[in-house]
């Protein structure tokens, strides 16, 4: 709300950058403390059901700020995204705090004597587990491919497909958001059908890169504009439908102290070697002689890394 009332640079700077610590907080604890009401079977949905709000809230926000900006302003944008934020954070303050682990197989206190002492500690836990540095390798592959499709793939539209912009970027959106939409709950519901252990979600989100990684191929170098976005919206679909399951996988590699670090720890690893790269490189490599085609190569073979990784990760969890 105090990004809308704002008067300076540095004061706009400032306050979004609290928003940006206030959400990565959110999102390192909001999944953590969400298992903790669900048996280990039922995790993969419940996580695939939180993790619409991405494509869901993308959405209504590119709608709603349209609209409030066109007839109100830019300021009312922020005070209109802030006023239910704020009231969602009062509601917070009366929820139920669950015990960590409850619905584990073995329930563990709040204080349980595997819970890490110290940050370094916690680190050495984790570069010891081996379902949690598999599960993430493969998340990083994704999101350094997903990442950059999203910023670029509007952009290529334009300028190799020969778009115009009110085109791609409205026909980009609607894939997104229906793509993610269908593809993050399907992946949850089926993932549960399956059982939801870590190494059936495992070898789901290994099937649905292989299933992403080719189509992306015809998303990128189809000419003819119904097939590539048909390539484009399957892609979207199957590489959606990963997120609860593997979300799920790190969550359950851990003991219950552990998990809001090993999720914030996965958070960190997937952007900082995932989707901050990967636009910059297919930046540089659009630049030179090579080329904004082969540069958009990138996003299918990061996919198709993915892909195995996640499926050598379903034959050893």
């Amino acid at each position: 709300m105090g990004s809308g009332l704002t008067n300076t640079l540095i004061q706009l700077f400032i306050l979004r950058a609290l928003v940006g610590v206030g959400e990565a907080a959110y999102s390192t604890v909001g999944p953590a403390m969400l298992v903790d009401h669900y048996q280990p079977s039922r995790r993969p949905l419940a996580l695939s059901i939180f993790y619409t709000a991405i494509p869901v809230g993308a959405a209504l926000s590119y709608i709603a700020s349209g609209v409030i900006s066109e007839h109100w302003g830019w300021r009312a944008v922020f005070l209109a995204g802030g006023i239910p934020g704020l009231g969602l954070a009062i509601v917070c303050f009366f929820l139920r705090d669950p015990q960590r682990g409850q619905s584990d197989a073995v329930p563990t206190t709040s204080r349980s004597k595997t819970e890490p002492t110290s940050i370094m500690t916690s680190i050495s836990i984790l570069a010891r587990n081996r379902d949690f540095l598999i599960s993430t390798g493969g998340y990083i592959a994704f999101t350094f491919a997903f990442g950059a499709l999203a910023v670029w793939m509007p952009y290529y539209l334009q300028k190799v497909q020969g778009w115009s912009v009110e085109k791609s970027t409205i026909t980009f959106g609607i894939i997104v958001v229906s793509s993610g939409l269908l593809g993050t709950l399907g992946g949850g519901w089926v993932a549960q059908k399956m059982g939801g252990s870590s190494r059936s979600c495992m070898k789901l989100c290994g099937i649905c890169m292989a299933i992403a990684a080719p189509t992306s191929l015809v998303a990128l170098y189809c000419d003819n504009h119904l097939l590539a976005m048909t390539g484009l919206f399957i892609s979207s679909l199957f590489s959606f439908a990963t997120q609860g399951p593997v979300n799920a996988v790190i969550l359950n590699s851990v003991t219950a102290p552990l998990r809001p670090f090993a999720i914030g720890s996965s958070v960190l690893l997937i952007h900082a070697l995932g989707d901050v790269p990967s636009p910059w490189l297919i930046g540089v490599i659009s630049d030179s002689d090579w080329g904004m085609p082969i540069a958009m190569s990138l996003i299918p073979i990061a996919m198709a890394i993915s892909c195995v990784i996640w499926l050598i990760a379903g034959r050893r969890c």
